[in-house]
């Protein structure tokens, strides 16, 4: 018999084969536990110094005199309602808070009252603008309640009482009005309306009264509910005339000491009661509605004189944390307040928080009137919710405990985000007396939410950013146009990406470009686990180490947002990227060039948002309220994820249209005053010869990832040639009649024809008996060809 080819008989050959099998294998498992450890155990920096130095707020030496320190509690104590009163809450859109409170509550509610429409201006022109997240949550909740829509006289900020006087007055713009909400009503598929028009003057309250009637007469007729705000801190109104002409009144028993007025308690207990008893004397109990407030007002000198800046109930509390001051509890009035002093005036802070809810809760329930609502969504103390479910019952909320209402606060004005500190409960201890009133309440920790530090405006100053590259065909033009330009750039780029574009990693550092992290993969780091998000990050690091030297200091996550980060997916991931000692970056210019809009497009988009920006900071209410500034510094565009011709084209438009208009570009790191060296700091020592030896092993992936990727496409279009040939060659066969059988005197010559469709069949099998069986039995089944079976020894 024949020698195999590659027998051998010694076996010598076996063993080095296993042996250099199990060296390579050593060696490869050592090198990647090697990289393995250097991407695990990346060292973590100190946070870089954004220099968020703000003026805090510190306790104030002042006094509040009580004019009666005895707490006079409710009065009327016998009894429980026969009446299951409904909850009501009044929703303001674009508060963050407030959609939050939706979120969390919205299935304790029977009636939601979200303020969509207002009629302002000189011309009482009437605006209604949907809100698509509060029809995401009421769609999406367990118990939907009814929706009543709340249409102010409020435009700006300021209540517009002269203006709605002349509207009021002409039947004309009443029936013009009344239909617009008609209409209004129909397409949010509401219940009703609830008419919040204020500081009318006196002599416009017939005319209010009579609008009241009309609109009534009109809706009812639809199926709609008319209901109405009502104070009752004062004669003028006739709240048993608006009571006959409207379905429901909602009584605001609150602001006993408003904005305008001296400091002091918001809704004293004995102050609330009276009132109530007023207004339940000239409004049937079947359509009282009992607002309960829950928020603060922070009473301080301007200009000489004295106003009070509305707050939420968190926002009080912050205050309270940041001037180290205490909250007392008023035994007078029954509400709690607070003093502290910043830039050398005198502020006092009253509030309503869940203890007087509590209390007042247990005085309307007394009344039999037909409901409560609270004033507001998302300024409230969280606790408050629990004061709902029990004062109907025969038991005590759990007041104790305390939540943070609301997502997070921002402060400061800039992109560049610093998360200050995370949420956490707070407590507080309340004392009841026999009949469950609360008679004192002490505040031992304060919750805190999500405290967001912004920084980084520089009027005048302009960063672009570049995400998830680098690319090797986008890159490099986008480059050409920053250097062709002297603009210098901030990318944020993807680790498997960098791993295959050191150079680019590199012409970036010579531009003088800044180099942040956006991950490995790229993946929506809120559905990561907290390992893989430090994974990502820790590679990507490790990969610009080795390939440059230096590390990355700054951070995007991808998925991230704009710099008001709103939720804990939002936030979570950036928390972790700071624990890792990065600067998480945020923006507020998106030139949208990922949707590929046109170059145009992205052009205007740009320009747009960086206008927008510098009009919001030059305007009175940013002046006012620097927290709420929007600057416009910091745009988004892309070097890679899709094609980036538009982007490439767009590039020149935006950098000479700012450049026109004064701007000067930088890097982020400049925006927050940041040099090179420290956003990039340069590697030294044990640690720099860590990361060298990295680059052999990165260096290695990238070449292999690349062979793969061509031996891929290869073997495509090896596969694809190899299936035209054959089928190209079996139409040649069926038409050329080299298939046919070849014909004799008119009749089929036997040998000839089985030459013709003889077939070898070779079966490759060693020590594979089954294997070898069932094969031979497959091609046995073959019919209309005559065959041979070859059985190959291939060991």
């Amino acid at each position: 018999m024949q020698k195999p080819v590659f027998y051998d008989p010694s076996g010598k050959r076996k063993n080095v084969s296993l042996i250099g099998l199990i060296v390579l294998i050593c060696t490869g498992l050592a090198l990647f536990i090697a990289l393995l450890a250097s991407i695990l155990y990346v060292p973590v920096p100190k946070g870089l110094d954004l220099h968020m130095e703000y003026p805090k707020p510190q306790a104030s030496t002042m006094k509040v005199n009580h004019a009666n320190p005895r707490h006079r509690p409710i009065a009327v104590r016998g009894g429980h309602s026969t009446v299951q009163q409904t909850l009501a809450g009044f929703y303001t859109p674009g508060d963050d808070a407030a959609i939050a409170s939706l979120q969390k509550h919205v299935n304790d509610l029977d009636v939601a009252i979200p303020a969509l429409a207002y009629v302002g201006g000189a011309d009482n022109h009437f605006v209604y603008l949907a809100d698509n997240k509060f029809k995401y949550v009421l769609q999406n909740a367990q118990h939907k309640p009814s929706v009543m829509i709340m249409v102010q006289n409020i435009q700006g900020g300021k209540w517009q009482g002269d203006n709605t006087a002349r509207l009021m007055a002409s039947p004309a713009a009443r029936t013009k009005l009344i239909a617009q909400i008609a209409n209004m009503l129909t397409a949010e598929k509401a219940q009703g309306v609830v008419f919040d028009f204020e500081t009318l003057p006196d002599a416009s309250l017939n005319s209010y009264l009579t609008f009241i009637r009309e609109a009534r007469a009109y809706l009812s007729s639809k199926g709609y509910l008319v209901t109405l705000t009502a104070p009752v801190d004062t004669d003028t109104w006739n709240l048993k005339a608006f009571s006959a002409a409207a379905d429901k009144m909602f009584l605001m028993i609150y602001d006993q000491h408003s904005a305008v007025d001296q400091p002091g308690p918001i809704a004293g207990q004995s102050w609330f009661e009276e009132r109530l008893a007023w207004a339940l004397k000239r409004v049937p109990v079947e359509k009282a509605i009992i607002c309960v407030g829950n928020y603060a007002y922070d009473w301080h000198e301007v200009d000489g004189k004295i106003t009070g800046d509305p707050l939420s109930v968190g926002d009080a509390w912050r205050r309270v944390r940041e001037s180290s001051t205490s909250i007392q509890f008023d035994p007078a009035s029954g509400n709690p307040y607070f003093l502290y002093d910043e830039n050398n005036i005198h502020h006092q802070v009253w509030m309503l928080d869940a203890v007087t809810a509590w209390n007042q809760l247990l005085a309307t329930e007394t009344t039999n009137a037909s409901g409560i609502a609270l004033w507001r969504l998302g300024s409230e103390d969280s606790a408050v919710w629990r004061a709902f479910h029990h004062y109907q019952a025969n038991d005590l909320p759990d007041l104790n405990r305390l939540t943070a209402v609301g997502d997070n606060i921002a402060v400061g004005n800039g992109e560049v985000v610093h998360i200050e500190s995370t949420p956490q409960d707070g407590k507080r201890v309340v004392t009841f007396d026999k009949y469950r009133v609360a008679q004192s309440e002490a505040y031992q920790s304060l919750p805190t939410p999500f405290v967001v530090r912004r920084t980084g405006y520089q009027p005048g100053k302009v960063a672009l950013t570049f995400d998830d590259g680098p690319d090797g065909r986008w890159t490099p033009d986008i480059l050409k146009i920053l250097e062709r330009e002297h603009v210098p750039g901030t990318f944020f780029v993807i680790g498997e990406k960098a791993m295959a574009h050191p150079s680019l990693l590199n012409r970036m550092i010579r531009d003088g470009d800044n180099i942040g992290n956006h991950s490995y993969s790229h993946p929506d780091m809120s559905k990561v686990s907290d390992w893989q998000m430090r994974f990502e990050l820790n590679t990507t690091q490790r990969v610009v180490e080795a390939y440059t030297g230096q590390s990355m200091r700054l951070a995007r996550i991808p998925y991230f947002g704009d710099a008001e980060p709103t939720t804990t997916d939002e936030l979570h991931p950036a928390l972790i990227a700071q624990q890792l000692g990065y600067t998480n970056v945020g923006l507020h210019v998106d030139s949208e060039d990922w949707q590929r809009p046109g170059a145009q497009q992205i052009v205007k988009n740009t320009l747009d948002g960086v206008r927008d920006g510098v009009l919001n900071e030059a305007s009175d209410h940013c002046q006012n309220e620097p927290d709420d500034c929007r600057s416009g510094s910091i745009v988004l565009l892309h070097d890679s994820g899709g094609v980036r011709t538009q982007t490439i084209e767009a590039l020149p438009a935006i950098i000479h249209a700012l450049k026109a208009q004064g701007f000067q570009f930088v890097t982020v790191g400049d925006l927050v005053g940041l040099t090179p060296e420290q956003v990039m700091p340069k590697l030294s020592g044990a640690e720099l010869a860590e990361v060298r030896f990295d680059v052999g092993i990165f260096m290695s992936l990238a070449w292999l990832a690349e062979a793969l990727k061509w031996l891929f496409i290869v073997a495509i279009v090896l596969g694809i040639t190899r299936a035209l040939v054959l089928s190209a060659l079996a139409v040649y066969a069926e038409y050329s009649g080299h298939m046919d059988p070849p014909q004799k005197a008119g009749d089929i010559d036997p040998e000839a024809y089985v030459r013709s469709t003889f077939v070898s069949v070779i079966i490759p099998a060693y020590n594979e008996a089954r294997v070898i069986e069932g094969s031979i039995r497959r091609v046995l089944q073959s019919t209309g060809v005559d065959m041979e079976i070859i059985v190959v020894d291939d060991g």
